[in-house]
Protein backbone atom coordinates (compact mmCIF):
# COMPACT_ATOMS: atom_id res chain seq x y z
CA UNK A 1 0.00 0.00 0.00
CA UNK A 2 2.78 2.41 0.96
CA UNK A 3 4.66 1.44 -2.20
CA UNK A 4 1.61 2.20 -4.34
CA UNK A 5 1.04 5.58 -2.69
CA UNK A 6 4.69 6.54 -3.14
CA UNK A 7 4.45 5.42 -6.77
CA UNK A 8 1.43 7.66 -7.41
CA UNK A 9 3.06 10.63 -5.70
CA UNK A 10 6.24 9.97 -7.65
CA UNK A 11 4.31 9.90 -10.92
CA UNK A 12 2.72 13.23 -10.08
CA UNK A 13 6.14 14.71 -9.25
CA UNK A 14 7.69 13.36 -12.45
CA UNK A 15 4.79 14.70 -14.51
CA UNK A 16 5.19 18.12 -12.92
CA UNK A 17 8.93 18.16 -13.68
CA UNK A 18 8.32 17.10 -17.28
CA UNK A 19 5.87 19.95 -17.77
CA UNK A 20 7.49 22.75 -15.81
CA UNK A 21 5.93 25.41 -18.01
CA UNK A 22 2.40 24.05 -17.52
CA UNK A 23 3.02 23.54 -13.80
CA UNK A 24 4.33 27.07 -13.41
CA UNK A 25 1.36 28.45 -15.35
CA UNK A 26 -1.11 26.53 -13.19
CA UNK A 27 0.52 27.59 -9.91
CA UNK A 28 0.81 31.25 -10.90
CA UNK A 29 -2.78 31.25 -12.15
CA UNK A 30 -4.01 29.90 -8.83
CA UNK A 31 -1.76 32.30 -6.88
CA UNK A 32 -2.98 35.39 -8.75
CA UNK A 33 -6.63 34.31 -8.64
CA UNK A 34 -6.58 33.53 -4.93
CA UNK A 35 -4.58 36.69 -4.24
CA UNK A 36 -7.39 38.69 -5.85
CA UNK A 37 -10.02 36.65 -4.03
CA UNK A 38 -8.21 36.93 -0.69
CA UNK A 39 -7.58 40.62 -1.27
CA UNK A 40 -11.26 41.29 -1.82
CA UNK A 41 -12.17 39.26 1.27
CA UNK A 42 -9.55 41.02 3.41
CA UNK A 43 -10.54 44.46 2.13
CA UNK A 44 -14.17 43.68 2.86
CA UNK A 45 -13.25 42.51 6.35
CA UNK A 46 -11.27 45.67 7.11
CA UNK A 47 -13.99 47.91 5.66
CA UNK A 48 -16.73 46.09 7.56
CA UNK A 49 -14.80 46.41 10.82
CA UNK A 50 -14.25 50.11 10.16
CA UNK A 51 -17.94 50.72 9.49
CA UNK A 52 -18.78 48.63 12.57
CA UNK A 53 -16.61 50.93 14.67
CA UNK A 54 -18.39 53.93 13.18
CA UNK A 55 -21.75 52.32 13.92
CA UNK A 56 -20.70 51.75 17.53
CA UNK A 57 -20.22 55.51 17.91
CA UNK A 58 -23.94 56.07 17.46
CA UNK A 59 -25.91 56.04 20.66
CA UNK A 60 -29.43 56.77 21.79
CA UNK A 61 -30.17 59.17 24.65
CA UNK A 62 -33.20 58.45 26.82
CA UNK A 63 -34.43 60.98 29.38
CA UNK A 64 -36.53 60.17 32.43
CA UNK A 65 -39.38 62.26 33.72
CA UNK A 66 -38.66 64.71 36.54
CA UNK A 67 -38.95 63.17 39.97
CA UNK A 68 -38.10 59.62 38.91
CA UNK A 69 -36.72 57.65 41.87
CA UNK A 70 -33.65 55.40 41.89
CA UNK A 71 -35.68 52.14 42.04
CA UNK A 72 -37.72 53.33 39.06
CA UNK A 73 -34.50 54.19 37.21
CA UNK A 74 -33.21 50.67 37.86
CA UNK A 75 -36.41 49.20 36.43
CA UNK A 76 -36.12 51.43 33.36
CA UNK A 77 -32.54 50.32 32.73
CA UNK A 78 -33.52 46.67 33.17
CA UNK A 79 -36.39 47.05 30.70
CA UNK A 80 -34.17 48.72 28.09
CA UNK A 81 -31.42 46.10 28.40
CA UNK A 82 -34.00 43.41 27.68
CA UNK A 83 -34.94 44.92 24.32
CA UNK A 84 -33.80 43.13 21.16
CA UNK A 85 -31.13 45.17 19.36
CA UNK A 86 -29.72 46.88 22.47
CA UNK A 87 -26.07 46.18 23.29
CA UNK A 88 -25.65 48.14 26.53
CA UNK A 89 -27.42 50.73 28.71
CA UNK A 90 -25.61 53.23 30.94
CA UNK A 91 -27.27 55.44 33.52
CA UNK A 92 -26.22 59.11 33.53
CA UNK A 93 -27.22 60.63 36.92
CA UNK A 94 -28.52 64.16 36.66
CA UNK A 95 -26.09 65.42 39.33
CA UNK A 96 -23.04 64.12 37.45
CA UNK A 97 -24.39 65.45 34.16
CA UNK A 98 -24.95 68.89 35.71
CA UNK A 99 -21.48 68.93 37.28
CA UNK A 100 -19.95 68.16 33.89
CA UNK A 101 -22.10 70.79 32.21
CA UNK A 102 -21.08 73.47 34.74
CA UNK A 103 -17.41 73.05 33.81
CA UNK A 104 -18.22 74.52 30.40
CA UNK A 105 -19.18 77.90 31.88
CA UNK A 106 -17.65 80.40 34.33
CA UNK A 107 -18.64 79.71 37.98
CA UNK A 108 -20.64 82.93 38.27
CA UNK A 109 -22.90 81.87 35.38
CA UNK A 110 -24.16 78.68 37.03
CA UNK A 111 -23.66 79.56 40.70
CA UNK A 112 -27.31 80.11 41.62
CA UNK A 113 -28.87 78.01 38.87
CA UNK A 114 -30.81 74.92 39.92
CA UNK A 115 -29.99 71.68 38.13
CA UNK A 116 -32.33 71.62 35.09
CA UNK A 117 -31.17 68.26 33.73
CA UNK A 118 -33.15 65.02 34.11
CA UNK A 119 -31.72 61.58 34.73
CA UNK A 120 -30.67 60.08 31.43
CA UNK A 121 -29.49 56.84 29.84
CA UNK A 122 -26.98 56.17 27.09
CA UNK A 123 -28.25 53.27 24.98
CA UNK A 124 -25.71 51.56 22.71
CA UNK A 125 -27.28 49.73 19.78
CA UNK A 126 -26.14 46.30 18.62
CA UNK A 127 -28.12 46.56 15.37
CA UNK A 128 -28.75 49.97 13.82
CA UNK A 129 -31.62 48.56 11.76
CA UNK A 130 -33.63 48.17 14.94
CA UNK A 131 -33.12 51.72 16.22
CA UNK A 132 -36.58 52.92 15.24
CA UNK A 133 -38.28 49.86 16.76
CA UNK A 134 -36.23 50.15 19.95
CA UNK A 135 -37.04 53.86 20.25
CA UNK A 136 -40.74 53.09 19.96
CA UNK A 137 -40.56 50.41 22.67
CA UNK A 138 -38.52 52.66 24.99
CA UNK A 139 -41.20 55.34 24.79
CA UNK A 140 -43.66 52.80 26.20
CA UNK A 141 -41.50 52.18 29.28
CA UNK A 142 -42.91 53.90 32.40
CA UNK A 143 -41.25 57.16 33.52
CA UNK A 144 -39.70 57.86 30.09
CA UNK A 145 -40.31 61.35 28.72
CA UNK A 146 -42.36 60.44 25.63
CA UNK A 147 -42.12 63.89 24.03
CA UNK A 148 -38.39 64.54 23.87
CA UNK A 149 -37.12 61.66 25.97
CA UNK A 150 -35.71 59.51 23.14
CA UNK A 151 -33.14 61.11 20.87
CA UNK A 152 -30.91 59.51 18.25
CA UNK A 153 -29.47 60.25 14.79
CA UNK A 154 -32.04 58.40 12.72
CA UNK A 155 -30.93 59.49 9.24
CA UNK A 156 -27.23 59.07 9.96
CA UNK A 157 -27.74 55.61 11.46
CA UNK A 158 -29.75 54.48 8.46
CA UNK A 159 -27.02 55.76 6.12
CA UNK A 160 -24.27 53.86 7.96
CA UNK A 161 -26.34 50.69 8.08
CA UNK A 162 -27.15 50.91 4.36
CA UNK A 163 -23.45 51.47 3.59
CA UNK A 164 -22.51 48.34 5.54
CA UNK A 165 -25.18 46.32 3.74
CA UNK A 166 -24.02 47.59 0.34
CA UNK A 167 -20.39 46.76 1.11
CA UNK A 168 -21.40 43.29 2.25
CA UNK A 169 -23.30 42.57 -0.96
CA UNK A 170 -20.62 44.04 -3.21
CA UNK A 171 -17.87 42.11 -1.43
CA UNK A 172 -19.83 38.86 -1.62
CA UNK A 173 -20.62 39.38 -5.30
CA UNK A 174 -17.07 40.21 -6.34
CA UNK A 175 -15.63 37.41 -4.20
CA UNK A 176 -18.02 34.87 -5.74
CA UNK A 177 -17.16 36.06 -9.24
CA UNK A 178 -13.43 35.77 -8.59
CA UNK A 179 -13.94 32.31 -7.08
CA UNK A 180 -15.70 31.23 -10.28
CA UNK A 181 -12.95 32.73 -12.45
CA UNK A 182 -10.32 30.96 -10.35
CA UNK A 183 -12.07 27.64 -10.91
CA UNK A 184 -12.19 28.15 -14.67
CA UNK A 185 -8.51 29.06 -14.80
CA UNK A 186 -7.45 26.07 -12.70
CA UNK A 187 -9.65 23.80 -14.81
CA UNK A 188 -8.07 25.03 -18.03
CA UNK A 189 -4.54 24.70 -16.69
CA UNK A 190 -5.06 21.11 -15.50
CA UNK A 191 -6.94 20.14 -18.65
CA UNK A 192 -4.11 21.41 -20.86
CA UNK A 193 -1.69 19.40 -18.71
CA UNK A 194 -3.81 16.28 -19.18
CA UNK A 195 -4.03 16.76 -22.94
CA UNK A 196 -0.27 17.25 -23.19
CA UNK A 197 0.23 13.78 -21.63
CA UNK A 198 -2.74 11.88 -23.06
CA UNK A 199 -0.49 9.55 -25.10
CA UNK A 200 1.44 8.57 -21.96
CA UNK A 201 -1.86 7.84 -20.17
CA UNK A 202 -3.04 5.60 -23.00
CA UNK A 203 0.21 3.65 -22.92
CA UNK A 204 -0.18 3.07 -19.17
CA UNK A 205 -3.72 1.76 -19.69
CA UNK A 206 -2.56 -0.55 -22.51
CA UNK A 207 -0.03 -2.21 -20.21
CA UNK A 208 -2.70 -2.91 -17.58
CA UNK A 209 -2.94 0.19 -15.39
CA UNK A 210 -6.43 0.91 -14.07
CA UNK A 211 -8.20 4.20 -14.72
CA UNK A 212 -7.80 5.08 -11.05
CA UNK A 213 -4.04 4.52 -11.19
CA UNK A 214 -3.80 6.74 -14.26
CA UNK A 215 -6.01 9.47 -12.87
CA UNK A 216 -4.77 9.75 -9.28
CA UNK A 217 -1.40 11.37 -10.25
CA UNK A 218 -3.37 14.09 -12.05
CA UNK A 219 -5.48 14.64 -8.94
CA UNK A 220 -2.39 14.80 -6.74
CA UNK A 221 -0.74 17.18 -9.20
CA UNK A 222 -3.80 19.44 -9.32
CA UNK A 223 -4.15 19.44 -5.54
CA UNK A 224 -0.46 20.24 -5.06
CA UNK A 225 -0.59 23.04 -7.63
CA UNK A 226 -3.69 24.49 -5.98
CA UNK A 227 -2.10 24.26 -2.52
CA UNK A 228 1.16 25.89 -3.60
CA UNK A 229 -0.76 28.54 -5.52
CA UNK A 230 -2.95 29.27 -2.49
CA UNK A 231 0.08 29.64 -0.22
CA UNK A 232 1.71 31.85 -2.85
CA UNK A 233 -1.42 34.00 -3.04
CA UNK A 234 -1.34 34.38 0.76
CA UNK A 235 2.28 35.52 0.61
CA UNK A 236 1.51 38.04 -2.14
CA UNK A 237 -1.42 39.32 -0.11
CA UNK A 238 0.84 39.69 2.94
CA UNK A 239 3.37 41.65 0.86
CA UNK A 240 0.60 43.94 -0.43
CA UNK A 241 -0.66 44.43 3.12
CA UNK A 242 2.84 45.32 4.29
CA UNK A 243 3.23 47.89 1.51
CA UNK A 244 -0.13 49.50 2.26
CA UNK A 245 0.52 49.39 6.02
CA UNK A 246 3.80 51.27 5.63
CA UNK A 247 1.99 54.02 3.74
CA UNK A 248 -0.70 54.20 6.43
CA UNK A 249 1.91 54.46 9.18
CA UNK A 250 3.48 57.38 7.28
CA UNK A 251 0.07 59.07 7.36
CA UNK A 252 -0.27 59.21 11.14
CA UNK A 253 -3.80 60.57 10.92
CA UNK A 254 -5.02 57.20 9.66
CA UNK A 255 -3.61 55.35 12.64
CA UNK A 256 -1.99 51.94 12.68
CA UNK A 257 -3.58 49.29 10.46
CA UNK A 258 -4.77 45.95 11.77
CA UNK A 259 -2.12 43.17 11.79
CA UNK A 260 -2.11 40.74 8.89
CA UNK A 261 -3.87 37.43 9.77
CA UNK A 262 -1.10 35.05 8.69
CA UNK A 263 -2.72 31.88 10.01
CA UNK A 264 -6.11 32.60 8.49
CA UNK A 265 -4.57 33.60 5.15
CA UNK A 266 -2.27 30.58 4.84
CA UNK A 267 -4.83 28.03 6.02
CA UNK A 268 -7.76 29.62 4.21
CA UNK A 269 -6.19 30.27 0.81
CA UNK A 270 -4.11 27.09 0.97
CA UNK A 271 -7.20 24.99 1.68
CA UNK A 272 -9.26 26.75 -0.99
CA UNK A 273 -6.46 26.28 -3.52
CA UNK A 274 -6.02 22.58 -2.67
CA UNK A 275 -9.74 21.79 -2.82
CA UNK A 276 -10.19 23.78 -6.01
CA UNK A 277 -7.17 22.11 -7.59
CA UNK A 278 -8.55 18.68 -6.67
CA UNK A 279 -12.07 19.38 -7.93
CA UNK A 280 -11.00 21.12 -11.12
CA UNK A 281 -8.38 18.49 -11.96
CA UNK A 282 -11.01 15.78 -11.45
CA UNK A 283 -13.42 17.57 -13.77
CA UNK A 284 -10.62 18.20 -16.27
CA UNK A 285 -9.65 14.53 -16.60
CA UNK A 286 -13.18 13.28 -17.22
CA UNK A 287 -13.39 14.29 -20.86
CA UNK A 288 -9.93 13.25 -22.07
CA UNK A 289 -10.09 9.97 -20.13
CA UNK A 290 -13.45 8.87 -21.62
CA UNK A 291 -13.41 6.05 -24.08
Amino acid sequence: MIHRVSFLIGEAAVASRRNLTMTFAAITTVAVSLFLLGGIAYLFRVTDQATALVAAKFEMRVYALAGTTNPQISEMAKSMRALDGVSAVFWIPRDKAWAKERTKYPPEVTENVENPLPDAFKVVMADLQKSAAVAGKIKQIPHVDTKQGVQYLDAEERFVDQARTLLRWVGTGIGSLLLLVSGVLIYNAIRLSVFSRRREARIMMLVGASRLTVRVPYLIEGTAQGLIGGLGGACILAAAHSAVASKMVALSSLGRPMPFPWTEALVGLGLVGAVYGLVCSYVAILLPMKG
